[in-house]
């Protein structure tokens, strides 16, 4: 660590960010595709002034780690919380084995609590990956494990993908409203979020998606379906891009099938291979396969009001029980 400073992120970094999320996953085989229109639309949409987000770096030299937060609402049993989203953290190849990550995450830990009053840190990651016992040592608790279902539509299935990709790997929903032509229906978020999770912590809807991420919603009868595709890359062999679509809601009725397969056509005509839901997002017909690796979310108090919330938050999952 005695050649490596710490330091807020900052928009002019952006560029060189995209070597070092790169390098830092090339070893994970499939991952989101973190490109330079990907991180400026992250940017505007939702790690702001980057001021919870820290950068390692050497005085004149290259990047050697990253650890990006946002802020975040939730509710819990009718308590409002403030939450800090960490995602994604990634340290170079050349640089573990420093202690980069804990300083990273200790660092985005101060910036939440002293500056920006977070109750409560979130992340996800996959459970069979080494990082979760990084953080389970940083103090963050599992407060849900979930399976994504996932429909494979053209080709291999990002399998691994679907986790590292997820736009709301806290759960959020995400109601489209006229997203500059991508998409103009709503998804009835509130009446989703009520069902089958009584003891979650659940995220408040994120009212909108980057430019950069093409996103429909689909309507049949009273079923509504919101899909939307991210950039991938796979490095089984030779490095490849392509795309996944994720859906971030489902509202329940008459036509969910159809209005699922819909959404699918849709995500297959936009060069997708793989589609998946995560539990929060709502009941997805049985078109879904419980294929997607085991995820963890997890979450370390800040306040006695975020401490409360993880001590009685219940772990649940309709497809894949915490275990």
């Amino acid at each position: 660590m005695s050649a490596e400073r710490l330091r807020p992120v900052t928009q002019r970094d952006l560029p060189d960010l995209v070597a070092l999320l790169d390098a830092a996953f090339s070893g994970h085989g499939e991952s989101m595709d973190w490109t330079l229109d990907l991180l400026q639309g992250f940017w505007s949409w939702r790690w702001g002034d980057g001021g919870l987000s820290r950068l390692s770096t050497e005085e004149d030299g290259p990047l050697a780690g990253v650890a990006m937060a946002d802020r975040r609402a939730a509710t819990f049993d009718g308590v409002s919380l403030a939450t800090a989203h960490i995602g994604p953290v990634g340290v170079h190849p050349d640089r573990r084995g420093r202690g980069l990550g804990t300083a990273l995450m200790e660092a985005v830990e101060q910036a939440a609590s002293e500056e920006a009053g977070v109750d409560l840190l979130t992340l996800t990651t996959e459970r069979r990956h080494r990082a979760h016992r990084l953080y389970r040592r940083l103090g963050y608790g599992v407060v849900e494990t979930f399976r994504p279902r996932v429909a494979i539509l053209d080709g291999p299935a990002l399998l691994r993908s679907v986790g590292r990709a997820a736009l709301a790997p806290m759960g959020a929903l995400v109601t489209l409203r006229g997203l500059d032509g991508h998409g103009a229906a709503e998804v009835a978020g509130e009446r989703s979020a009520k069902t089958g999770r009584p003891g979650a912590i659940r995220e408040q809807p994120l009212p909108s998606l980057p430019v950069c991420m093409p996103a429909r919603c689909f309507g049949v009868g009273e079923a509504r379906v919101a899909i939307a595709v991210l950039p991938a890359v796979t490095r089984s062999g030779e490095r490849r891009t392509m795309s996944v679509a994720q859906v971030l809601a489902v509202h329940r009725g008459d036509g969910l099938r159809a209005a699922s397969e819909a959404a699918l056509a849709w995500a297959r005509k936009q060069g997708c291979t793989t589609a998946f839901v995560l539990p929060a997002a709502g009941p997805a017909p049985r078109v879904w396969l419980p294929l997607g690796p085991c995820m963890l979310r997890m979450a370390k108090p800040l306040t006695e009001s975020g401490g409360r919330a993880l001590e009685a938050a219940t772990a649940w999952d309709e497809w894949a029980p915490a275990s």
